[in-house]
Order: structure tokens, then sequence, then C-alpha cells
């Protein structure tokens, strides 16, 4: 069974992903897109190079230099944040802002 992904919206609509994807070139969008597409079909088996676990359910997307925080809840991929990788590991502060948003959407969820 194929998964869905759905960008994550916070209280006021706004997405940070999409966002984060105006800035990129056509050629970037489409490697996201393609690999977004790839994490729908495949689910949760895809793993590296494509996918990586970071912390808890927290996982990382990674189409080339563009990597995308998402984690899984029931059979949608929620699809959180972006950045460009310009360090050999994860900032810090990226994985923290992911986990913060991942915590808004299971509290909005669970309500």
């Amino acid at each position: 069974m194929k998964w869905r992904a759905q960008l994550y919206e916070n209280s006021r609509g706004s997405c940070p992903l999409e966002t984060f994807m105006t800035n990129l070139s056509p050629k970037e969008k489409a490697k996201v897109l393609w690999t977004i597409d790839l994490l729908e079909v495949v689910g949760p088996e895809l793993r590296e190079p494509y996918t990586k676990p970071l912390a808890g359910k927290l996982w990382e997307l990674r189409a080339k230099s563009i990597r995308i925080f998402y984690f899984l809840y029931r059979r949608n991929i929620i699809l959180l944040h972006g950045y460009r990788k310009t360090t050999q590991k994860t900032p810090k502060s990226e994985i923290e802002l992911a986990l913060k948003l991942m915590g808004d959407y299971m509290r909005r969820e669970t309500k």
C-alpha cells in the first residue's frame, strides 16, 4: 500500500517546506519531488542513501545537498521543513526545529 506525503502546516496555515522550496532551482525541486515520490512508494523501507534516521521518529530525506525532515504518522509521511546541507553534520538547530514542528503537529492531531 502506498504512503501519502503531507506537508506540515502550522496553526496559521503556513508551510515551512513550501516556503523553503520556493528558493530552490527547478532542477533541485525536481530532485526533491522525485525523492518524495520514491518515499511514498517504498515507505519506511527506504534507506540510505535516500533517508537517514535522526532522533526518535524523526527522519531526514536526502536529495543531493537538500535535506527534508519528516516523520511517519499512520499511513502519512509528514514533511516538516528543509535546509541546504553545507556542513558534514546536521546542524543541531535544524533538528531542534524539526522536533518542535513534529511536537506541534502531534499536539494538534491528538486533540
